[in-house]
């Protein structure tokens, strides 16, 4: 006997086919006859046709909405992957400048502030023991109004204003940085012939 939905042939009396899984009715044997022989009833033969068009259409229709699902969801992963190098390049240009300003942090910690009073004394004795302080008598009194004026990790300069024992005030510019393992000074007073 041959399954009236799909044509495989099932067990007589057989209430469900192996095959396509249709439910065959308590009449079974009489639809399977009349399915067997398609001209004496063409009716029978259209409702096998349509129960085999909606199981093929089910299983096109489900093939049809996972390639739909993969697809967004491939969109969706090429999405995000192509904006994470520009996030991990921002990161890694975040961290090696993070990284940098640490480095030059530690290597100016070794410098006097040039606002600091240990800084301001080196900058004196610096300019007393100078040809221009030993030969003139000229010696810095006060610095004030000083800053830094660049940043580097292999010296820490420095400008501002210093009072002579003159009386007199000059721009200066001022540097520490280090010659071997000591720290050096080196000023220069504008103005000064």
């Amino acid at each position: 006997m041959n399954c009236p939905f799909c044509k495989e042939e099932i067990q007589d009396g057989a209430i469900k086919c192996k095959h396509c899984g249709s439910m065959l009715d308590a009449n079974a044997a009489s639809s399977i006859a009349a399915a067997s022989n398609p001209v004496s009833n063409p009716e029978q033969k259209t409702t096998v046709e349509k129960k085999k068009m909606s199981w093929l259409k089910k299983i096109l229709i489900g093939f049809g909405m996972f390639w739909a699902f993969a697809a967004v969801i491939s969109a969706f992963n090429g999405s995000t992957t192509s904006t994470k190098p520009a996030q991990t390049a921002g990161d890694a240009k975040k961290a090696a400048k993070t990284k940098e300003a640490e480095a030059q942090a530690e290597a100016l910690s070794a410098f006097p502030e040039c606002d600091s009073d240990d800084g301001k004394s080196e900058v004196a004795d610096a300019m007393k023991n100078a040809p221009l302080g030993k030969t003139y008598g000229l010696e810095i009194i006060k610095i004030k109004n000083t800053h830094e004026i660049q940043k580097n990790n292999g010296a820490r300069n420095c400008t501002g204003i210093a009072m002579l024992n003159d009386g007199s005030t000059h721009q200066i510019n001022y540097k520490f940085y280090h010659d071997d393992k000591d720290i050096m000074v080196q000023a220069e007073v504008m103005g000064l012939e």
